[in-house]
């Protein structure tokens, strides 16, 4: 759940994690046949997803009980939202 990945990610970071959680939302995209939940710029970096994904966690306590994954779609189609 979100409150366990929180504190790892606020201790150390999670590049990797958020690697796999855009390929993820990609997948979900694909699967669905639905327009991407958010437009992650190629050029954005691993540690920069993670500290955008930290941030949200950090400015959303009321929410972070909630699943990781879906806490993650919403930090980047908030911090990248498509048509923008």
């Amino acid at each position: 759940m979100g409150n366990d990945i929180f504190e790892d990610c606020s201790r150390r970071g999670c590049p990797e994690l958020v690697l796999a959680f855009n390929d993820m939302m990609g997948a979900v995209s694909e699967v669905r046949n639905h327009a991407p939940m958010a437009c992650v710029p190629k050029h954005a970096t691993r540690d920069q997803l993670s500290d955008i994904f930290t941030k949200y966690m950090r400015d959303n306590p009321s929410i972070r009980h909630r699943v990781a994954a879906l806490l993650y779609m919403i930090s980047m189609s908030n911090a990248f939202p498509c048509g923008r």
